[in-house]
């Protein structure tokens, strides 16, 4: 029998998983909305209630590192339904689905567990602080701040 070894970088704990496919999730994370110029203190951070009611359907997405696009909306039980398109530039790639299940954290947090097939990384989890704009639109805030 073969064993699996997942390795994970110090720069990858948040978020971070590792798909047999994609190197790291969600580092360049971001959802479907134009990106935003905003600094982290510019734009005030939601408490978990806000973000508890303003994420229940919203859609959201990020793109692996090697543009790969996952997407999906978030149910208002906790759960969700990923999407990953094809591999860029890929002869024979296909999209790819798995269920998810997404919280927020005490500390403010969006937290999801990915639940990928075993040949495309397996079960992830991840966290990454999320702001909401003038429209309640969700958005990833980046690494560096």
């Amino acid at each position: 029998m073969r064993a699996l070894v997942l390795i994970f970088s110090a720069s990858m704990a948040l978020p971070c998983t590792a798909h047999a496919d994609d190197a790291a999730v969600p580092a360049s994370a971001a959802n479907d909305a134009p990106a935003t110029t905003a600094h982290a203190s510019t734009v005030a951070q939601p408490t978990r209630a806000q973000l508890l009611a303003a994420l229940p359907g919203k859609r959201m997405s990020y793109t692996t590192d090697s543009g790969r696009v996952v997407q999906w909306v978030n149910n208002a039980d906790g759960s969700a339904a990923l999407n990953k398109s094809p591999r860029p530039g890929g002869k024979h790639s296909t999209g790819l689905s798995a269920s998810a299940h997404w919280n927020v954290s005490g500390d403010g947090k969006f937290c999801m567990t990915e639940e990928w097939p075993l040949n495309h990384g397996g079960t992830t989890q991840w966290c990454r602080a999320v702001t909401l704009d003038a429209n309640g639109t969700p958005s990833f805030v980046p690494d560096e701040q």
